[in-house]
C-alpha cells in the first residue's frame, strides 16, 4: 500500500472519529449507513468504540510502518492515541446530550490495544514467511551461477 493510501487512511480514520466524538449527538445519524447498521452501532456503544480506535491504531501503525516490526514513531503515535481517547470523552462535558463516560475511554484502549495485537502478530509472521523466502532465493541465485 503506497504512502499516500495509508497517509488518507489515516486522516479518514481521524476525521471519522473527531466527527463522532465531537458531534452534539451521540447516535449515527440517519442515512448515514443502511437502517440495520446504525441500529446494530446505536445499540452497541461499546463496539462502536472499540472498532473505531482500533482502525484509527491500525492506520497509524500502517502509517508509520518501518523495516522492524515496531519503530519509534509507531510507539510515539499509540501513546498519543492513547491520550487523546480520554481528552476526545472530557470534550464533550461542554456538549448538550453528551457525558463523560469511563467504558468509554476503556473502550477505545481495549480497540487500541487489540489493533496493536493484531498489527504485531501480522508483521511478525509477515517477517517469518518473507525471511524464508528471501534466504530460498539468494540460495538459489548464488547456486545457479
Amino acid at each position: 500500500m503506497t504512502k499516500i493510501l495509508r497517509s488518507l487512511l489515516f486522516v479518514a480514520c481521524l476525521g471519522i472519529i473527531l466527527f463522532f466524538a465531537l458531534k452534539p449527538d451521540p447516535e449515527v445519524p440517519d442515512g448515514m449507513a443502511p437502517s440495520a447498521v446504525i441500529v446494530f452501532f446505536n445499540s452497541f456503544d461499546a463496539f462502536r468504540n472499540q472498532l473505531a480506535f482500533g482502525l484509527f491504531g491500525i492506520a497509524a501503525l500502517l502509517l508509520l510502518s518501518g523495516r522492524k516490526i515496531w519503530n519509534r514513531s509507531q510507539l510515539l503515535a499509540v501513546s498519543l492515541i492513547a491520550v487523546l481517547i480520554p481528552v476526545l470523552e472530557i470534550a464533550q462535558l461542554r456538549m448538550p446530550h453528551r457525558f463523560v463516560d469511563l467504558n468509554d475511554v476503556l473502550n477505545g484502549w481495549l480497540g487500541l490495544g487489540m489493533a496493536c495485537l493484531l498489527y504485531g502478530a501480522v508483521r511478525w509472521l509477515w517477517q517469518i514467511a518473507t525471511r524464508g523466502r528471501s534466504k530460498t532465493g539468494l540460495a538459489s541465485r548464488r547456486g545457479g551461477h
